[in-house]
């Protein structure tokens, strides 16, 4: 009876985040603010800028600018290295094999946020303002770039001041469509992230990045990404052993 009792208490503790050492840190949310200073960069990008008051800040400019920063802080061979969010590597190859140390479990992210500054006062963002995810599959040559949609943060937000508006990849408003690099294209139209997380299952995320296309200049500052990390075959041989050393103790 008594080892019933604890195989139930330790199932309940695996599925529902219980204190059970190793499941417990794997299920810990972990935010990271991207080093907007040593992030990756292209097109017309100012970095440490000031604006509306705030200091150190990265300005993304026309007719394009980009920034990124890699998934785990991870190199990819033949490139220079970029600040990263810290996330934990998936461990898949990717495409060509070349992503192994960059590369993190997509299904991980649960949020993505940063505040943001628009240079116009009369108009709205418009298309070309995106968070953008470049993806690839756990085990084939198949990879693309995820692309978010931020035109609808105006007409609601004020212009030429700080804006944030939480998670942006939370909502109808935050759905993204998928555009093929290497490789079939995954899905069609738009999906919400539950549904990219479903469409895309074991697929890992190599950079996390802003672009803007949208013909005006917009600055971001606080860029980050918060992961929730699945308990890993490390956190189930731990619970393994524990279950047995208390059997034999029995």
């Amino acid at each position: 009876m008594r080892t019933q009792t604890f195989t139930s208490s330790m199932a309940s503790a695996l599925l529902f985040g219980g204190t059970l050492g190793v499941a417990t840190a794997a299920n810990a949310a972990t935010t990271t603010i991207l080093d907007l200073a040593t992030a990756g960069a292209y097109g017309s990008v100012t970095k440490n800028a000031t604006v509306g008051g705030q200091s150190n800040v990265t300005t993304l400019g026309g007719p394009v600018g980009i920034t990124w920063g890699s998934a785990t802080g991870g190199t990819r061979p033949g490139s220079t290295q970029t600040s990263g969010f810290g996330m934990q590597a998936s461990g898949n190859a990717g495409v060509g094999g070349w992503a192994g140390t960059q590369g993190a479990l997509l299904s991980d992210i649960t949020g993505a946020s940063f505040d943001w500054y628009n240079s116009n006062a009369a108009q709205g963002l418009g298309g070309g303002f995106r968070l953008y995810m470049y993806v690839y599959a756990p085990t084939s040559d198949i990879s693309g770039y995820l692309q978010f949609d931020l035109s609808y943060l105006l007409p609601n937000q004020t212009g030429m001041q700080w804006n944030s508006t939480g998670n942006y990849l939370s909502g109808a408003t935050g759905s993204a469509w998928y555009s093929a690099d290497y490789g079939a294209t995954q899905f069609t139209g738009y999906e919400t992230w539950a549904q990219i997380k479903t469409s895309l299952a074991g697929w890992s995320v190599m950079q996390i990045g802003i672009t803007n296309d949208s013909g005006m200049t917009v600055s971001i500052n606080n860029f980050s990404v918060t992961s929730v990390p699945a308990p890993g075959a490390a956190a189930l041989v731990g619970l393994a052993g524990a279950f047995v050393g208390r059997r034999r103790r029995n």
